[in-house]
């Protein structure tokens, strides 16, 4: 499986729900952000990738790990709640491979937000999520 095959799938998660499709309407950024971006808009990007091999080296469980960042003009529990059901909720095939499970928690408090300019919104919320995969 490519490298940014998970990416990919979890985009493809998210916009297939309706209310998300609607509330960001493609306003859903993996690495980068168009300039200028309107809001609300969810930047995602991969800060991680761990493997776990057997004795002859094959890899048994990837965990790769992902920061989303959710940014608006006015409150957005509505969509960082969908977000958090969204991934929680992918699993399965993907590919030649399993997503196994999917663990989504906030960020710290100390977090530093990448995806906004000098301009401070009035909401913003970030999240770690790792998801865990098995080789089929």
């Amino acid at each position: 499986m490519s490298y940014f095959s998970i990416p990919k799938l979890l985009r493809q998660a998210l916009l297939a729900n309706p209310t998300l499709a609607t509330a960001i309407a493609g306003r859903l950024h993996y690495q980068e952000i168009p300039q200028p971006s309107e809001f609300p808009h969810v930047w995602y990007t991969r800060n991680g990738r761990d493997k776990e091999t057997d004795i002859d080296n094959s890899e048994t469980l990837r965990i790769e790990r992902y920061t989303f960042e959710i940014v608006s003009d006015k409150d957005a529990e509505t969509i960082v709640g969908k977000i958090i059901e969204t991934l929680e909720a992918f699993e399965g095939e993907a590919g030649a491979e399993l997503v196994q499970l999917v663990e989504v928690e906030d960020a710290d408090d100390d977090y530093t937000f990448q995806s906004i300019g000098e301009e401070l919104p009035d909401y913003v919320h970030a999240l770690q999520v790792a998801v865990y995969i098995l080789p089929l």
